[in-house]
């Protein structure tokens, strides 16, 4: 608005110079017009007089004078005149000039209004829009606060219910260690019944008897043999089932008894290839008498004959070996197939009560020849 005010004034003080450039040629033209009124009236005298003789030579002088001062006025009047002309036309033009601008800075001053115009409008809208904005991001906050109050309401009771749940925790935990106790007392309550349960039907083979029947002899190639006879009993309360026996040869001074029991006891716990099993069956208070051979290879008898441990009286080594039975019968229970039981035994060899055996002496007969039980190695399961 401020630029309208100011183009305004602009025309309104411009039209007011060219009145001024005409005043200007109205006067000069009036000060012709005078100075024109007085050579006139100095003429007209001078005419009216009568003309002396004597001054008429002056007198034509002044009137050739006065002529001359008439037409330079005249002259003057009339470049006067040229000149306030020519002067209106440049302020005509420079007022077209100016009005013309204003024109155009009037057109520019009521776009640029226009632009101002839509550019409140939209801060108007944008105005609306952020009041809006306001209003619901107030309602948002509202809402939100609200939102924490309920959130810190719950973390209250959430804390309480942790209160609690802890609580309820430690007393679970109680009653799980009770629990836990109890069932461990249950379940070793359970194996001890299971295992009464067992031990009251299961088979039970005991070794009766276990003696030599055959000599013990020294052969001609090399190795040892003999033959033993045992006799076994089921003494339990069901079928014994998958019988293997075993007796083992362990030479003194050679073989370790307890290496020897862990590795045969172990070895009739592996499972029994279809091919080989018998399927022999013991029932309960059936007893069965059987023949097992024991043979000792040549290159065993050259290494225990090197290692004798036996000694003369002048400390020499006698060339013999000393002999040890270890007997073994693994079975399974109907009860309980998957596990193995065992019946085992250790018998010290013998000939007549001397427990050393000369190669030299080629063959030991059966009827001196006795089993004495040891103790060390006896093992029921």
């Amino acid at each position: 608005m401020k630029w309208l005010v100011f183009a305004i004034v602009i025309l309104a003080q411009q039209p007011a110079k060219a009145p001024e450039g005409k005043g200007t040629a109205e006067s000069n033209s009036a000060q012709s017009a005078a100075h024109a009124k007085s050579t006139k009236n100095k003429q007209t005298p001078s005419a009216q007089s009568p003309p002396a003789s004597k001054q008429t030579p002056v007198v034509m002088e002044s009137q050739r004078s006065s002529t001359t001062a008439t037409n330079h006025t005249e002259t003057s009047s009339q470049q006067t005149s040229d000149e306030d002309r020519a002067t209106q036309r440049k302020l005509t033009w420079f007022t077209g000039v100016l009005a013309g601008v204003g024109v155009l800075q009037l057109l520019v001053m009521f776009l640029t209004w226009l632009v101002y115009k839509r550019q409140a409008g939209e801060m108007r809208r944008s105005r609306h829009e952020m009041r809006r904005q306001r209003h619901v991001m107030f309602g948002q906050y509202k809402a939100m606060r609200d939102q924490i109050a309920q959130m810190e309401e719950a973390g209250k009771q959430t804390g309480e219910l942790i209160k609690h749940a802890s609580t309820q925790s430690g007393l679970m935990a109680l009653a799980g260690t009770h629990t836990e106790k109890l069932s461990q007392q249950a379940v070793r309550q359970s194996d001890l019944t299971q295992r009464q349960f067992d031990l009251a039907n299961r088979p039970w083979i005991s070794i009766d008897v276990v003696k030599a029947a055959s000599n013990l002899e020294f052969r001609e190639n090399g190795d040892v043999l003999i033959f033993f006879i045992y006799q076994i009993r089921n003494v339990g309360h069901s079928v014994a089932q998958h019988i293997s026996p075993w007796i083992e040869p362990i030479i003194t001074g050679v073989d370790n008894p307890v290496e020897v029991r862990a590795r045969i006891s172990e070895q009739l716990k592996r499972p029994i290839d279809s091919y080989f099993d018998h399927g022999k069956l013991i029932f309960p208070n059936q007893v069965i008498t059987d023949r097992y051979p024991v043979m000792i290879r040549p290159e065993k008898l050259v290494q225990a004959l090197e290692k004798s441990p036996f000694k003369d009286r002048d400390q020499s080594v006698i060339r013999a070996i000393g002999l040890e039975i270890f007997v073994c019968f693994d079975y399974q229970s109907t009860v309980d197939p998957s596990r193995h039981h065992q019946t085992q035994s250790m018998y010290l060899l013998s000939y007549r009560g001397n427990g050393m055996f000369l190669p030299s002496q080629k063959s030991y007969g059966m009827d001196g020849l006795g089993l004495v039980f040891k103790g060390f190695g006896a093992y029921a399961d």
